[in-house]
């Protein structure tokens, strides 16, 4: 319980660094972002219409993801749950859009706690490999000359390489008694049953290599928004190392983090520093939009048809229990 309260606490005072931060570069170079103001209306549609693609493609991960563990959901399910998530998410940093989904499908299908983390076990580990394989491939396409491509290259590697083992390599049962003993047993078999469902594990990762297509050509949409060009294979490298940021989001759905890999990852394509965070701060903004705009709906419907009540939600982390 401390421990839990001391990381909710670090997390809180991250959150708050990273925003005041980002207020006080705002400030200093709030003339620059003008430009965001004269993007026009139907440039500004195509970037939110791309991300309810990404959308769609995060949710048919989920749906393939929870159906390795007996779990079918409907289109409207698996679609609304992602927008549901990604709305809480922006709430606080504690992550609440998972605690929606274990919940949801706590009451739909009696599915437990623990049987939930080996999904997300299991959904760690393909996105990471498959994230860091496309990186990797990406890099000996595009060969960028920046003094970093080096070290991204070796983060590629060493992210693969990671990945590999807990789909190869016997996993480890405790031995020892005790409730939380036998939830990371619970978990470990049921990430076991999953890796062994060869077919569908490669039809996760080609669900996830569809999110970061359909990313990369959100980036080059909002990019050629603000007048500046980059190709697919660039933008699919800011989408690698930006999805890799986002696995251990600190702040509410990385709000900074993941804006600043991408303003850093952009300069090997040429831009500078402040394009790149242009770019993305207008990818940011028709995600915020699109969130809210189609969320509460969904909210609604379904809070509704399983009796959740948003306040459990948002607060009883221990239902990943």
């Amino acid at each position: 319980m401390r421990l839990r309260r001391a990381l909710h606490a670090i997390r809180i005072l991250f959150t708050l660094g990273v925003l005041a931060a980002g207020g006080l570069y705002f400030y200093r170079h709030g003339a620059e972002f003008q430009v965001l103001t004269q993007v026009k209306p139907l440039d500004f549609l195509a970037v939110v219409a791309g991300l309810a693609l990404v959308f769609l493609a995060t949710g048919l991960t989920f749906y393939l993801l929870v159906r390795t563990i007996g779990v079918d959901l409907d289109l409207g399910e698996w679609v609304g749950l992602t927008f549901v998530s990604n709305a809480l998410n922006y709430l606080v940093p504690i992550r609440p859009g998972v605690v929606a989904k274990a919940t949801y499908l706590k009451r739909k299908a009696g599915t437990r706690y623990s049987r939930f983390s080996s999904v997300l076990a299991a959904k760690a580990v393909l996105f990471v490999g498959t994230t860091a394989v496309l990186g990797l491939l990406v890099l000996v396409v595009v060969r960028p000359s920046s003094r970093y491509a080096s070290l991204m290259a070796a983060v590629c590697v060493s992210l693969t390489l990671a990945a590999l083992v807990p789909l190869y390599v016997p996993l480890y049962r405790f031995r020892r008694s005790g409730r939380l003993f036998e939830i990371l047993n619970n978990a470990v078999n049921g990430f076991a049953e999953i890796r062994a469902q060869r077919g569908r594990t490669l039809w996760i990762a080609a669900s996830i290599l569809l999110q970061h297509w359909v990313s990369g050509l959100v980036c080059i949409v909002a990019y050629r928004a603000l007048d500046f060009e980059i190709s697919l294979p660039i933008a699919l490298v800011v989408v690698t190392f930006a999805s890799i940021a986002n696995v251990l989001a600190i702040t509410p759905n990385n709000i900074g983090i993941q804006e600043l890999v991408m303003a850093y990852t952009y300069m090997i394509a040429g831009l500078d520093f402040q394009q790149g965070l242009l770019g993305a701060a207008l990818i940011r903004a028709g995600h915020v939009a699109l969130t809210f705009l189609v969320s509460p709906w969904f909210v609604y419907w379904l809070m509704s048809a399983r009796k959740l009540r948003l306040v459990n939600v948002l607060t009883d982390d221990r239902q990943l229990m």
